[in-house]
């Protein structure tokens, strides 16, 4: 009996060719979407590197005290929106939308005296949005809605990291002063600590060097 062109199926080889073609579109679609949204931990990752080496330099020569991490949401008074007097009030320091922030404390120092002098005021610098999550080394984890934040602090005479500490930060509603509550300190006595940034599936990671200051984003 002979078949007409209607009646013909695949071949097992064209099976297998069609096959393969699918898994590799799905990897290099998997691959993309990854970066797509893991594009939120790149740039936070990367600033944050830029902030840890600003605030390294400023605890040797102009005394930044130390630099909290934490999440700011704009909204003073928990009303679940935020005002336009709220907006006003934070965009007078910086602050245009919510997400996580470096708040940086800046005093200066009577080189003469070596005494710390007032604070000058606070600095606010962007770090990433809500999409992805910052965590230490040993599990401690920034969440967006309980304060939750981490102080950093560096050596003044070496510019080595002195201490990671875990607690709740608070600022005013004018952003203009914060504050730090302890809850604990992180161990950094370990050859190496660091800090992951995290969204899709790309995590970007800080790793702290011991007893040098140095770091490293990888």
């Amino acid at each position: 009996m002979i078949r007409s062109e209607k009646d013909r199926g695949f071949s097992l080889i064209e099976l297998i060719v069609v096959i393969a073609i699918m898994v590799v579109m799905l990897g290099i679609i998997g691959y993309s979407l990854g970066m797509l949204f893991g594009a939120e931990a790149r740039q936070g990752a990367r600033k944050m590197d830029a902030q840890l080496n600003d605030i390294k330099t400023g605890a040797m020569s102009r005394a930044a005290e130390y630099m909290l991490v934490g999440y700011i949401d704009l909204d003073d008074d928990g009303d679940g929106k935020v005002s336009k007097a709220e907006q006003n009030s934070w965009a007078g320091v910086g602050v245009d939308k919510p997400g996580y922030y470096a708040v940086k404390s800046i005093a200066t120092i009577d080189n003469a005296t070596d005494i710390l002098k007032a604070v000058e005021g606070v600095e606010y610098n962007r770090i990433g949005s809500s999409k992805g999550t910052i965590a230490l080394g040993n599990g401690d984890t920034l969440a967006v809605d309980d304060n939750s934040a981490f102080k950093i602090e560096y050596k003044r005479s070496t510019g080595e990291l002195e201490k990671i500490l875990v607690g709740t930060m608070s600022v005013t509603s004018d952003g203009k002063s914060s504050s730090f509550t302890e809850d604990h300190s992180v161990d950094i006595t370990e050859t190496t600590d660091n800090m992951t940034f995290t969204s899709g599936m790309r995590t970007y990671t800080i790793t702290f060097t011991e007893g040098t200051g140095k770091h490293t984003l990888q």
